[in-house]
């Protein structure tokens, strides 16, 4: 037992031991991008396709460009985690070597097989162009292009047709370059209305022409007579390459249009979103020989890239909210979603509940920025998606409530019909509380004179059972069921346990508290005792007289409680705080373990602790902790933030570095193999 001091904060550490520790692999990786896509792109040979996070707000300074499997979309890994403005990425001719970039980042050459940096550019790229054979690089910068062919260098300024971030597109013989200058919000910069050829070999200019609204993006025909340039207000120009004549606008779509030749330069697409105040966008395609209208596919989301697959059937989709989407053409029947956005944290209600599983662990939903989605707990693979957000699932699986604004709206999970609808007074905020059986619906609402008013549903049939005002004074931020739903706590300021069965108060804290503010609670298995803790103590009572059992101070920073669990066999209490936690014996009250971790999480078989975070010896983990003997007995060595364990026990679920679920199989539950028929 040792003693020691992190950030001025002394805790008590047990070395947890370790006996057979098995070193695991996850299953599957669902990679995520935590602000808008900035870059996507195949490589050349299809084998290879990579995207990248564009936005330098989200504060995120790791795992930002990803590799993808070019035929099967499935993730191969992170490249490059030190850079994290990505605005271009770019493969080689032979697709070995990948070259990416942004305004804030240097562009760099990395080896896709051996993921090693080869090379560093001086430029900070808003746009790359590559040539057919490779021996010319072309940079797009604010308000200047730098040309490389081999050792040779040509600079020159764009001003005073374009003074602001740009886009390019270079003819296949590398001997022209198409400019426009777009919108970008970080610099604030002036966008342009014009469109420019370039001569590569010295820079000068061969045209310019102005277009009747701001550009967003410009693409050139692969047999280099075309150019087409996507418009803030969602046209798109196609121009003559030769004598930059107008030949045509395409519209249809809202604004901000993203376009793209085909490799063959048979069609073109263009994607956009359909108004400003409105998530979803729109993606159409037009034949190249009399720009006819192929097709339009709806998209559910604000798209910020495109690119197409060099096989012509696939065209990729990077959206502003995280989210990368393979579109089979030319008709959008088969999508396939690769990147995740980042979860969805509403802070009425724990991060625990973001991901649930099915009764049966063969699937878990999960609530993200952009909807509810659910996945085979196995594979990983997505089967259905319902587009609401924020939601709150259902322990069941059957039930979402979507919060917007001043409105909750109870929902199937299945087809997103509304079974239930609330409003409240504005200003206020609506808690909702599944119980873990599925079985009731608990809401808090304000009224029109800011009284909290709790109120209780049968779900399926969603009669009202019962409705009672709580006190003022209770400040309500979150709930919870006991296992049987038999009473109902809640908590904030100070905490009161109801019974279900009338409403009436079973246990009140208001007055029994030193520290009044609980910021966790938690029922025990057999329902006979109730935990309350806050930063600072951890109180448990007796249920149903409410007798006081056994209160101990913690000793940790002055933060608010994430966690607090009993084990399912109710001999352990889990108390956890952001990179600290403590179990303790409820049989004796002793400490039984202390160590760092950023979340921690009983299974549910009883049988172990599943710790992810950083270790008592330096290195970011998920650690399965045996109860019996507190022994290590499973490791991945990763970035684990946050960590759910399916009902089975058979997988463990977690979240690395904020941006990538993961999956990893429980080495202390036998994998069940079928025995072959008798003879």
């Amino acid at each position: 037992m040792k003693r020691a001091c992190f950030g001025g904060v002394a805790w008590l550490l047990f070395m947890l031991p370790v006996l057979a520790q098995q070193p695991l692999s996850p299953l599957w990786t669902h990679p995520a991008h935590v602000g808008f896509v900035g870059a996507v792109a195949f490589s050349p040979d299809g084998r290879y396709f990579a995207s990248g996070l564009g936005d330098l707000e989200s504060g995120m300074t790791a795992s930002v460009l990803h590799l993808w499997d070019g035929v099967q979309g499935s993730y191969v890994r992170t490249l490059s985690p030190e850079y994290y403005d990505i605005q271009v990425i770019r493969f080689s001719p032979d697709g070995s070597l990948l070259i990416a970039g942004g305004v804030q980042t240097r562009a760099f050459v990395r080896d896709v097989q051996s993921d090693r940096t080869l090379i560093s550019y001086a430029q900070y790229p808003s746009d790359i162009a590559i040539s057919q054979d490779g021996r010319t690089v072309v940079f797009a910068e604010r308000g200047k292009v730098t040309v490389w062919q081999g050792i040779r260098q040509v600079v020159w300024s764009t001003a005073p047709v374009h003074y602001g971030i740009l886009r390019a597109a270079l003819s296949p013989d590398a001997q022209r370059l198409a400019t426009v200058s777009v919108p970008y919000r970080l610099f604030g910069d002036f966008p342009g209305k014009k469109v420019a050829l370039w001569n590569v070999q010295d820079g000068s200019l061969l045209w310019t022409q102005e277009l009747p609204a701001i550009t967003a993006s410009v693409t050139m025909s692969p047999d280099g007579t075309h150019i087409a340039v996507g418009r803030e207000d969602g046209a798109v120009s196609v121009l003559d390459a030769d004598t930059g004549e107008l030949l045509t606008h395409l519209g249809g779509l809202g604004y901000d249009a993203l376009v793209q030749y085909s490799p063959d330069g048979s069609f073109l697409v263009a994607a956009g979103g359909l108004a400003p105040y409105l998530s979803q966008g729109s993606l159409r395609i037009w034949r190249t020989s009399d720009y006819a209208l192929l097709g339009e596919i709806a998209l559910p989301g604000i798209p910020s890239v495109v690119a197409i697959a060099p096989s012509q059937t696939v065209v990729a989709v990077g959206y502003r909210n995280g989210e990368v989407e393979w579109i089979s053409l030319p008709d959008g029947s088969t999508r396939q979603r690769l990147a995740y956005t980042r979860m969805a944290y509403p802070y009425t209600y724990e991060p625990a509940k973001a991901i649930r599983f099915s009764p049966d662990s063969r699937y878990f939903a999960e609530s993200r920025v952009s909807g509810v989605f659910v996945a085979d707990v196995q594979r990983g693979r997505e089967v259905s998606a319902l587009r609401y957000a924020p939601c709150i699932i259902s322990p069941d699986l059957r039930w979402v409530a979507h919060l917007e604004d001043t409105q909750l709206t109870i929902r199937r999970l299945s087809d997103g019909a509304a079974m239930l609808h609330f409003e409240q007074a504005p200003g206020s905020d609506i808690l909702v509380i599944f119980s873990e059986d599925g079985r009731y619906l608990a809401v808090v609402i304000y009224d029109s004179r800011r009284r909290p008013r709790l109120q209780l549903y049968t779900t399926g049939s969603w009669y009202r059972l019962w409705e009672v005002t709580l006190p003022v004074y209770l400040v309500v931020r979150e709930g919870c069921f006991s296992p049987r739903s038999t009473y109902l706590a809640l908590h904030g300021y100070a905490a009161v346990v109801l019974r279900t069965s009338d409403g009436s108060t079973v246990l009140d804290l208001q007055d029994r508290l030193d520290y009044p503010f609980v910021d966790a609670a938690a029922f025990s298995p057999d329902e006979r005792r109730f935990a309350a803790a806050n930063e600072l103590y951890v109180h448990v009572y007796n249920l149903p007289d409410g007798s006081h059992v056994w209160t101990t101070p913690t000793v940790s920073d002055p933060q608010e409680v994430w966690k607090l669990r009993f084990s399912p066999d109710g001999r352990n209490l889990l108390w956890l705080q952001p990179g600290s936690f403590i179990v303790w014996s409820t049989d004796t009250w002793s400490r039984r373990l202390e160590a760092g971790a950023y979340d921690a999480e009983f299974t549910p078989d009883g049988r172990a602790l599943v710790l992810a975070g950083r270790s008592l010896r330096g290195y970011d983990a998920i650690r399965i902790v045996r109860l019996s003997d507190m022994r290590v007995v499973g490791s991945v060595q990763d970035r684990a933030r946050r960590v759910w364990v399916s009902p089975d026990s058979r997988y463990i679920l977690y979240l690395r570095g904020g941006d990538a679920l993961c999956a990893v199989r429980n080495p202390l539950v036998p994998v069940a193999v079928p025995r072959p028929p008798r003879r």
